[in-house]
């Protein structure tokens, strides 16, 4: 037969029972703590990168925009030359006749 259990061992194996579940009850709150973090460092990466997308193609779009004006102007200027240079044979052509 086993001797009796003391008071005072009964309640020292509570306390490290207690002890145990509150070990094991904190990490498994600092396991759940690491994977919200992983979480939002996953969710920054993706938004970091599409952010960097976005800007990219933004700036791709801006300077195609440039390029197709810059032609058009140019276009537009030598268009205006040979108008201005009709006017001004018109013009002379009228002078001279006139």
């Amino acid at each position: 037969m086993s001797p009796p259990v003391q008071p005072q061992q009964q309640q020292q194996a509570q306390q490290q029972q207690q002890a145990a579940q509150q070990a094991e009850q904190q990490q498994l709150q600092m396991g759940q703590q690491i994977v919200a973090l992983q979480q939002q460092l996953d969710k920054y990466k993706h938004d970091t990168e599409l952010e960097f997308k976005y800007s990219k193609e933004s700036l791709a779009a801006a300077i195609k925009e440039a390029e197709i004006i810059g032609s058009a102007t140019i276009e537009l200027n030598k268009e205006q030359g040979k108008f201005d240079s009709k006017a001004n044979e018109q013009s002379e052509k009228s002078a001279a006749n006139g």
